[in-house]
């Protein structure tokens, strides 16, 4: 079988394995492939348009479909199990399936943007059990023991996450009840530069004594812990970062959304390592205009390893991943990538497929973390 990507294949970052390595360029992480799974979709279960990023889970990952508003579920050898919802805006459907999904023993909680609901399945029997609507744009999420985080951007708010306990939210007693953020101060850029909110959104991550808590758009992490806040500045290599120069032109006025695109990195994962320590994903966007004023949002990947303890960073490694939307994953040290490309070999057709590389540090040029105490806000 001869496979042809729909989109261009991105590179090795500067010093993955086979590639060479500049010896002025600091060395970041390494991705080693592991192997390439095809999807098994058929006539009535396939991926028109994917989500923005598989999710691992129950044996196997989680894929969104944008085009039917369905969420398929594939074992790990490719074989498609299970399906969840249509179209709509009755129980069990989405109005826009999200990029939202958390797997909890056998529920599965799934967002879907239009009506800002999330809606638990019992992935045994395949049924809804409740919905509650979120107020704000609601992007990033995870669980410590019984109780889910979830980051929500809502400008009006102070507050960026929703703390709420898995057994609050299966309550049919406040179903009607709106789930809003609780905790962790909204970044004060968003009020400052208010275009900034095109990239709002809050991505939240547990430590073993806190809170580790990214922004869209800002160029630092912050880290709780109890009542104290520090201010996280993450080094920057070869991602464009976030400057003051560049968050002045989110003035309104200032300039286009293509302008402003091209301006900034955003952060949209941060994923726990066995190790304790954490990677992030940033993504450098790009925006255009497409017909009918509609707005196609494409990026450029970059991957940053933190230590356990927080103080050091292996900076800005590229992933192999295909130029334009990513879709990553991490389960483990494992890097999950998810493609869709044309078998060439009789039939042309489109498939899906997960490639995993195995993620390695032992190489990495370490670098500092700046750490401000309190809850100052600063830039590269």
């Amino acid at each position: 079988m001869r496979l042809r990507h729909l989109q261009a294949v991105g590179c090795l970052t500067v010093c993955a394995v086979g590639a060479a390595c500049s010896s002025h360029a600091p060395r970041g992480l390494e991705f080693r492939l592991l192997d390439t799974l095809i999807l098994g979709e058929s006539d009535t279960a396939y991926l028109g348009r994917l989500g923005p990023w598989p999710i691992v889970g129950h044996g196997g990952y989680y894929v969104q479909d944008e085009l039917t508003d369905r969420v398929f579920h594939f074992s790990l050898n490719g074989t498609l199990d299970l399906s969840l919802g249509r179209h709509g805006r009755g129980p069990g459907e989405f109005d826009g399936v999200g990029p939202l999904i958390l797997p909890l023993d056998s529920l599965l909680i799934v967002q879907s943007t239009g009506g800002a609901r999330l809606t638990v399945f019992d992935v045994r029997t395949r049924k809804a059990l409740v919905s509650r609507t979120y107020a704000g744009d609601l992007m990033g999420g995870t669980t410590v023991g019984d109780t889910l985080l979830l980051g929500i951007f809502d400008p009006g708010s102070r507050q960026a996450v929703a703390r709420l306990p898995i057994a609050q939210l299966l309550s049919s007693a406040i179903q009607d009840s709106f789930v809003r953020a609780s905790i962790s101060r909204i970044a004060a850029e968003y009020e400052k530069y208010p275009n900034l909110a095109t990239f709002g959104h809050v991505i939240p991550q547990r430590t073993d004594s806190g809170l580790l808590v990214g922004f869209g758009g800002t160029g630092y992490l912050v880290l709780e812990r109890g009542t104290t806040t520090d201010t996280l500045l993450i080094p920057t290599i070869r991602r464009r970062g976030v400057s003051e120069a560049a968050l002045k032109k989110f003035t309104p006025g200032r300039a286009t959304m293509e302008e402003l695109s091209r301006a900034i990195s955003t952060v949209l994962g941060i994923w726990r390592r066995p190790n304790g320590g954490f990677i992030v994903w940033y993504q450098d966007p790009t925006a255009k205009f497409t017909k009918g004023d509609l707005i196609e949002l494409t990026g450029r990947a970059f991957l940053t390893a933190l230590s356990p303890d927080l103080t050091r960073a292996c900076v800005d490694g590229e992933p192999p991943a295909p130029v334009g939307r990513p879709r990553l994953a991490l389960n483990g040290d494992t890097l999950i990538s998810l493609d869709q490309v044309v078998d060439t070999s009789n039939n042309p057709r489109a498939i899906t497929v997960i490639r995993r590389y195995l993620v390695r540090d032992e190489d990495c040029d370490w670098r500092p973390v700046r750490r401000v105490h309190g809850s100052d806000r600063l830039h590269d």
